[in-house]
């Protein structure tokens, strides 16, 4: 499989360009629980350009009330923005596969991130989602979350192996090729 482009903060994504030559440099999103306008800077996921249109695939984070929703959406070449209605795993998982392989990380960002850390097995975890298996990845099976030291990790990604990848603080790396990501905030149960 080919090295997979990294979740990120989705400003760090932009701009992106459109089929028309135009570009999208900011986007934003109206909170579902407030209506307070969500810039991308508080969205986490990942964004590409596909053909002539932008996709994108986030969690997003209002910061007036700090409730958490789902954005996925089509960008199309006259800005209009159209809803996804695939599951946010899949569609995620999708764009990180056509996606092309991330730039090099800026030096700040790998201040943040620690070297690659040493893979925990699915039998040395406490849980994990068992009646939510999203498939499998060289023989390994891939569960919707896993549960390590009372915290919830949510399948992020496929963890590729190149120089330039990281696994963050937040992130749990199981059978030495699939990230999970810690939940954060009330999603953590």
């Amino acid at each position: 499989m080919s090295s997979m482009r990294k979740t990120d903060r989705i400003n760090r994504f932009l701009p992106l360009p459109l089929g028309d030559g135009d570009r999208v440099s900011k986007f934003s999103k109206k909170c579902t629980h407030c209506g307070h306008i969500v810039t991308a800077e508080h969205m986490h996921g990942i964004a590409t350009s596909v053909k002539a249109q932008i996709a994108l695939a986030a969690e997003a984070e209002c910061p007036a009330c700090r409730r958490q929703f789902p954005v996925a959406c089509l960008i199309t070449e006259d800005k209009r923005v159209l809803r996804v209605m695939l599951p946010m795993w899949l569609f995620r998982f999708y764009l990180q596969l056509i996606a092309k392989p991330a730039p090099p990380m800026p030096i700040e960002d790998e201040i943040e991130q620690s070297p690659v850390q040493d893979s925990l097995s699915l039998e040395a975890l406490e849980d994990k989602a068992v009646d939510a298996l999203l498939g499998t990845y060289q023989g390994k099976p891939i569960y919707a979350w896993v549960k390590n030291d009372s915290q919830y990790y949510d399948f992020e990604r496929v963890f590729a192996g190149t120089p330039h990848e990281r696994i963050d603080s937040n992130e749990l790396l199981v059978e030495t090729c699939l990230i999970y990501r810690r939940r954060q905030g009330l999603h953590n149960i």
